[in-house]
C-alpha cells in the first residue's frame, strides 16, 4: 500500500489554487496564522479538529469542506506513518484479554495465573440488573 496523501497536500495542490488564492489569503479567510497554515500545506503539521471545522465553514460541506473528511484523511495519513515507524512492534500484547461480554471459561493457564495473583478475571465481570440498580452514583467533591 502506498502512503496516503497528507490533507495539507490537497489544500496546497488543489484547494487553494482552485480558489485562486495565495496561502496568505487562504490563511486570512480561515482565521489562522500564516505560519501555521504553511506548516499544514507542507505536511509538517496535522489538520486538527479546529482547522477541519474552519475548512468546513470556509468551503462548505457541499464543496469539499466536510470536517469529517479532512480528519479521516489526516487519520489515514497518521496511521500509515505509524505503521511505517513500526509502532505496533514496540507493544507487548496484553495477556488474558477476551472480548467484552465473553462467557468463555478461563484457560488452565489463565486460571493458574489468577490463583497465583498474576492476573485476575475482572475483564469478565458483568453486573446483574439488581447490582446495577443498587449502585449509587458517586458525588464529586
Amino acid at each position: 500500500m502506498h502512503c496516503p496523501s497528507h490533507p495539507g497536500e490537497i489544500l496546497r495542490e488543489m484547494t487553494v489554487p482552485g480558489l485562486k488564492l495565495t496561502p496568505q489569503e487562504a490563511a486570512d479567510q480561515l482565521g489562522v496564522p500564516l505560519d501555521d497554515f504553511v506548516r499544514v500545506l507542507n505536511a509538517e503539521a496535522p489538520v486538527t479538529a479546529e482547522l477541519a471545522l474552519r475548512i468546513q465553514a470556509w468551503l462548505g460541506v457541499d464543496h469539499g469542506g466536510d470536517a469529517d473528511f479532512w480528519l479521516r484523511m489526516q487519520a489515514q495519513y497518521d496511521l500509515w506513518q505509524a505503521h511505517q515507524r513500526g509502532v505496533a512492534a514496540e507493544v507487548t500484547p496484553a495477556r488474558g484479554v477476551r472480548p467484552v461480554g465473553s462467557f468463555l471459561p478461563n484457560t488452565p493457564e489463565e486460571e493458574a495465573e489468577i490463583q497465583r495473583g498474576i492476573a485476575d478475571d475482572s475483564d469478565t465481570f458483568e453486573p446483574t440488573a439488581e447490582q446495577l440498580a443498587s449502585t449509587k452514583p458517586r458525588r464529586r467533591p
